[in-house]
């Protein structure tokens, strides 16, 4: 069933909130960044260069953007980091938990937080440019972990000027990336704790019942809808568009049709990571079973497994031939790995306190990702 709405015109329709807020930025210095390594040392491979600490644990995944860090945090703030002085530019407050990762385009950072509100921030002064109500101000607050198991958030992504999020209240919405102007909503059948993903005009994007959605990325429309993802957010490489889900599958589809090329199980475990496909090697985590799995894209057979000793939540990173994944459990400590992405062969191991959710990020030869320490971590990778 296509259930869509198209939105234009004045500030003043129905569901539509955009303002201009006075700022709530942060500028001051802010906490001292913790020092690992010594700046004119030669960084070892897996050693922590630098720490930053937070108030609470990061679900969210950092993205890097002209030399600064933009990170949220689970003490409701949104973050910028130098890269080079490792300190604090700005903080922003929010009203909820801040696990989406931050999408940057045109001096602007798009960010989603826990209170139904949609920000975008000046990129350099973080002062708030506009805001949008995603409807979902009162779902009810997140318990704890095992209660339901409803903990990520869906990311943003910029294409064409138009900006796009999924929503814990069934919808998925676009706006305009400069005014914040509502263009248009998607209805689903359950929250969308997936994100979006666009290409060549189509966003693909999940629900909470596994449905698959391809909609008109300037429309809304839909123009097919399967079933098998859920959580993570949906890859797309050579012609097929990858999701996993809590069916315990991951699968791969027509990009043009829906059609299902093929589907690799998990046996009892859940996927909760969203693929990565890198040098025709599609590169997903598991949950229960924890494990990294390096699969052939084109036909769904293994290549090879390696097991992380926790749940491999968040999505790889590949960089110079190293595959790199975080684990977390629920028991403490977990590991951050890099694995040689032929072979799976490990090459070394970082353990970190109370483990990783976060999706690493590699620039410049460094590897970042938050912890549920609530530190952000900066460690060499040797390339």
């Amino acid at each position: 069933m296509k259930i869509f709405r198209i939105l234009f015109g004045v500030t003043l329709l129905a569901g539509l909130a955009i303002s201009s807020c006075k700022p709530v930025a942060t500028p001051e210095p802010g906490p001292t960044p913790t020092l690992m390594v010594s700046p004119t040392a030669q960084p070892v491979p897996g050693s922590v260069l630098w720490t930053f600490e937070t108030g609470d644990a990061i679900w969210s995944s950092p993205t890097v953007s002209d030399g600064v860090i933009y990170f949220g945090s689970d003490d409701k703030s949104v973050y910028s980091i130098d890269t080079t002085t490792h300190k604090l530019r700005w903080k922003f407050a929010t009203g909820g938990i801040v696990r989406s990762r931050p999408a940057i385009a045109g001096g602007v950072v798009y960010v989603s937080s826990d209170d139904g509100v949609f920000h975008a921030l000046d990129a350099t002064s973080g002062t708030e440019k506009w805001q949008a109500d995603l409807g979902s101000a009162n779902m009810p607050v997140r318990g704890a972990l095992s209660s339901g198991w409803d903990y990520p958030q869906s990311s943003p992504a910029v294409a064409d000027g138009i900006v796009y999020v999924g929503s814990s209240a069934a919808e998925v919405d676009a706006f305009d990336a400069v005014t914040g102007q509502r263009i248009w909503q998607f209805m689903t059948t359950s929250r969308v704790r997936s994100s979006p993903t666009v290409v060549d005009g189509t966003l693909f994007i999940g629900d909470g019942n596994g449905h698959l959605y391809a909609l008109n990325a300037r429309t809304g429309s839909e123009l097919w809808k399967t079933q098998g993802c859920d959580y993570p957010t949906p890859a797309v490489s050579g012609g097929l568009v990858y999701c996993g889900s809590r069916s315990t599958y991951e699968r791969a589809w027509d990009v043009g049709t829906g059609e299902q090329r093929w589907q690799f199980s998990f046996g009892r475990s859940w996927v909760e990571s969203s693929a990565r496909v890198v040098d025709g090697v599609l590169y997903v985590g598991s949950s229960d079973v924890a494990s990294l799995f390096a699969l052939d894209p084109a036909t769904g057979e293994l290549k090879w497994s390696y097991n992380v000793r926790g749940y491999a939540w968040c999505s790889p990173a590949i960089s110079n031939g190293v595959v790199y994944i975080g684990a977390y459990s629920l028991g403490g400590e977990a590991g951050f790995y890099a694995l040689d992405a032929k072979t799976g062969q490990p090459k070394w191991t970082l353990t970190v306190e109370n483990g990783i959710v976060s999706s690493p990020t590699i620039t410049n030869g460094v590897i970042y990702f938050g912890g549920m320490d609530g530190k952000l971590y900066a460690v060499s990778s040797g390339g």
